[in-house]
């Protein structure tokens, strides 16, 4: 399953950067406009590299063995979520410098909402990004409390496979208004859809989190 979960991640990445800056309809943005950064770089951040860092999880034939092997698998697991929130904080920003008089969908100097999808886009996305943060942070002091064998926020796991939901319903309802033809949009939601199901919605039998494996005497509950 590693290649497809690659594959899905890295295609769902690549198609939005397609959509955007390709020369296809709802594309051709210049690469100078901060607009075509933003859905370039949430997707990347959520759908790519967020899935890929859970993956770690369920990766492998003993996610529970310790020693090197573990250590590796959490080396990865963060470098990947590190590079997947900065990548999500790029992605906000540029929606903040290109629409600097707009926030939750109501443009303040012309002084009316959005339609209703881009409201909810917004309030959605605004929560993503706060969750993001704040997973952040408790993932780096977990990752610092793991390699002193102690076992510290359990519900790590948990909140981060609901990020990840709450990011794939946000970026599915922004494919729903985007400009892009029925083909790519339906290619796109399909590649997301599958990334929903390794990301959040696997769970294999036998695999629990490894994190509480570190200390023999605490049973975490299953990935």
């Amino acid at each position: 399953e590693d290649g497809s979960v690659t594959a899905a991640c890295v295609a769902s990445a690549v198609l939005v950067a397609v959509g955007t800056w390709g020369s296809v309809q709802g594309g051709d943005v210049p690469m100078t406009s901060y607009y075509g950064w933003h859905p370039v770089m949430m997707v990347l951040g959520g759908p790519c590299l967020m899935t890929m860092g859970r993956w770690v999880y369920l990766a492998g034939k003993d996610p529970h063995a310790e020693g090197p092997a573990s250590k590796c698998r959490q080396n990865v697991h963060l470098v990947l979520m590190v590079f997947s929130c900065l990548s999500v904080m790029l992605g906000y920003a540029a929606i903040i410098l290109c629409h600097p008089n707009q926030a939750f969908g109501y443009n303040y100097q012309k002084g009316h909402w959005a339609e209703w999808r881009r409201v909810l886009h917004a309030l959605l996305g605004h929560l993503f990004v706060l969750l993001v943060c704040v997973q952040a942070v408790f993932g780096v002091l977990k990752y610092v409390a793991l390699g002193r064998d102690k076992v510290i926020y359990t519900f790590h796991n948990h909140l981060g496979r609901t990020i990840l939901a709450l990011g794939m319903g946000d970026t599915l309802l922004a494919v729903w208004f985007m400009r892009w033809d029925l083909e790519l949009k339906a290619l796109l939601s399909l590649l997301l859809l599958v990334t929903v199901g390794f990301g959040v919605l696997w769970r294999s039998p036998v695999v629990r989190d490894f994190h509480y494996h570190v200390a023999p005497s605490v049973i975490g509950p299953e990935a």
